[in-house]
């Protein structure tokens, strides 16, 4: 498994960021077992004078560099 996939990775990312951003977790099962999860955070961008609310799956929307 990918380390940006792993509970440790997830675990601390959410100590960083989720009070700030009001990530949710998702997650999948198949009757009680858990398949798979991911973080959606979203982030209001603007396009012109237009404000769009995006949403990031496993990230926070950072502005690119």
């Amino acid at each position: 498994m990918p380390l940006f996939l792993s509970s440790a990775w997830m675990n601390t990312w959410l100590e960083v960021y989720g009070s700030t951003l009001g990530v949710d977790l998702w997650q999948h099962r198949e009757g009680e077992e858990l398949q798979g999860a991911c973080l959606l955070s979203r982030r209001r961008e603007y396009r012109g004078p237009i404000p769009v609310r995006c949403p990031y799956l496993n990230a926070i929307g950072e502005d690119g560099g």
